[in-house]
């Protein structure tokens, strides 16, 4: 199921597993990972995770921006932690998060700048963009690894 995306009665004409005795292994499964995993990956990040988070943005070039989904859950339930940083000389404490076309304009979204002009602004966009693709690439390793992910789960 989690490689080929496939629902749970088409997995008993190629493993002659049951259809009940299948899903009842994929939860063990996902419960078993969630166990392994959930104190390091699932966390939320505390200020020292913040300021590591933080630091590694920096050093590609986004200072101020946090890309984790616990964060920004913080953030829409005004308990995040605080962020401070400075680009050119001015301080700011809201944080943002890089983004493209399908999310909403709110001032936390930093979307790609379509036709950038000035050489500021085109690195800018090249930076962000690279960030981006990143992230896409990533994406794209877990979803070739699980085809669940392509799609929703047919239990």
């Amino acid at each position: 199921m989690l490689a080929y995306g496939v629902t749970a009665d088409a997995v008993d004409d190629y493993v002659h597993i049951g259809e009940s005795t299948t899903i009842e292994c994929l939860e063990k499964f996902v419960k078993c990972v969630i166990s392994m995993f959930e104190d390091e990956y699932l966390r939320k990040p505390n200020p020292n995770g913040v300021r590591r988070l933080l630091q590694m943005a920096e050093g590609c070039g986004f200072p101020g921006m946090l890309d984790r989904s616990p964060v920004f859950d913080d953030i829409l339930n005004d308990c995040a932690p605080e962020v401070n940083y400075t680009i050119n000389d001015n301080n700011y404490t809201m944080r943002y998060n890089l983004a493209n076309c399908i999310y909403p304009e709110w001032a936390t979204f930093v979307k790609s700048i379509s036709k950038p002009q000035g050489e500021k602004r085109k690195l800018f966009a090249q930076y962000q963009e690279g960030q981006r693709k990143d992230v896409e690439r990533a994406f794209g390793v877990l979803q070739a690894c699980f085809a669940i992910i392509r799609g929703s789960a047919c239990f």
